[in-house]
């Protein structure tokens, strides 16, 4: 461990698998006592995570969490929030709104011919994994970003950098 988020105490809701998981273990591996939420098992055990049954949409699990971290640990850190995130497309317009451009078992299930378009409309030419964004997480909660405040930081390989105007630039190429 190096040691960015040594002490910290974070909440990390969706880290049963995918993103969430990835970015738990992330924070984990750098110092961070992390404290994975989820309605599901987790994928795998043995991160140093510790892994607790929550239902964001409960309020009586969010009391039941504050109590229990307040008595453990005395205080949150920081919060990352994945858990029920959606995304939805208008397919056949040439104008793309944002689409899951990580790979995550979430959109597992999103056909083929879609995920093409989606790759299509990334400069970089792939969908992301979990991987490239879970360290921007640990910087976000690290002291590092102390200085960053109400910002979006895009981790997408570039599509919104394009302002979704790839696919015009592409046929005027092609």
């Amino acid at each position: 461990m190096s040691g960015r988020v040594e002490g910290k105490v974070v909440l990390v809701t969706g880290a049963a698998r995918g993103q969430g998981a990835a970015e738990a273990a992330a924070l984990r591996r750098e110092g961070a006592t992390v404290i994975g939420l989820d309605v599901i098992d987790p994928v795998e055990r043995g991160d140093g995570v510790s892994h607790r049954r929550h239902d964001v949409s409960s309020e009586e699990d969010w009391a039941e969490l504050a109590r229990r971290v307040q008595d453990e640990h005395g205080r949150v850190d920081g919060l990352v929030n994945n858990a029920a995130v959606t995304h939805r497309r208008r397919l056949g317009e040439l104008s793309l709104e944002e689409w899951d451009v990580i790979d995550t078992p979430m959109g597992a299930d999103v056909p083929s011919a879609v995920r093409d378009l989606i790759v299509k409309d990334i400069p970089l030419g792939r969908r992301g994994t979990p991987d490239d964004v879970a360290p921007l997480l640990v910087f976000l909660i690290s002291d590092e970003s102390s200085f960053i405040s109400g910002a979006e930081i895009p981790v997408d390989g570039g599509q919104l950098a394009h302002g979704g105007m790839k696919a015009l630039s592409d046929a005027m190429r092609g």
